[in-house]
């Protein structure tokens, strides 16, 4: 029954919610903030990461092993202009939505960047090929106040050559009390009217390994995930909730250098 539902849900809206989905697996845990992920997510982060970096995730949803996402990304801060790449194949059985994405941001003060974020996307379904270039832009904010909190506003689809998507405003602010612990907090605005809130924590419970939770108000569901560093090497997992369809859960591998 559940998957009878979810190829109902699957056929009418896999381009716009996958196209709008975040592939970060921190993120994830925390809510699914999109506004407040530094891996591409919200591209100004990319002027305040200081070591190149080159990911890998895979996401299954609600149990279905069919249904699925992999992602690879690379972060190149560098002095003249931040940018990051990455590619995201979302496939259930013989239907395939992939997401080519470029991120760039400036500095424009010590505490001030700017980033955005251009699409490309392409769709697959058996033997056809359906190719078509997305005028898809976002644009992030970021401003750190201090070392503790920084505020965001993320707009996605402020550039939009189709009908499929609608504009997405987030703001957020990251807030850390001890150098061991983050609050986050997200609001987003969607066109109609709708209204979301999601929330998350992040602890290092011992050297090198966190813990993570978070809400989503609408649908409410809650959201679990940690992560443990070695080195240059840092492994994250995910696990979410949805009321009606089930457990969504991500695994994900970073070398940063």
């Amino acid at each position: 029954m559940k998957q009878f539902f979810w190829c109902l849900f699957f056929t009418f809206s896999i381009t716009s919610t996958f196209s709008q989905t975040n592939f970060d697996v921190r993120s994830n845990g925390l809510g699914k903030v999109q506004s407040l992920s530094e891996n591409l997510g919200n591209p100004s982060y990319l002027s305040f990461l200081y070591q190149k970096k080159i990911s890998f995730a895979v996401n299954n949803y609600f149990e279905i092993k069919e249904l699925n996402a992999f992602s690879i990304y690379t972060i190149i801060p560098n002095k003249f202009l931040d940018f990051g790449i990455s590619a995201t194949d979302f496939h259930f059985q013989d239907f395939h939505f992939l997401t080519f994405k470029t991120g760039f941001s400036k500095k424009i003060s010590p505490k001030f960047s700017l980033g955005t974020n251009l699409y490309m996307e392409k769709t697959i379904t058996g033997s056809d090929h359906d190719f078509k270039t997305i005028v898809r832009t976002d644009l992030g904010m970021l401003f750190k106040a201090n070392d503790q909190l920084d505020f965001v506003i993320l707009g996605k689809d402020l550039v939009n050559n189709t009908n499929d998507d609608q504009l997405q405003i987030f703001a957020g602010c990251n807030y850390k009390p001890l150098p061991s612990c983050a609050l986050l907090l997200e609001i987003s605005y969607e066109d109609h009217g709708l209204y979301n809130l999601s929330a998350g924590i992040e602890y290092e419970f011992v050297n090198s390994f966190f813990l993570r939770t978070g809400i989503i108000a609408k649908p409410f569901s809650p959201t679990f995930g940690a992560s443990y560093s070695h080195e240059s090497l840092m492994f994250d997992f995910s696990i979410d909730k949805h009321q009606q369809l089930g457990h969504s859960m991500a695994l994900g591998i970073s070398y940063q250098f």
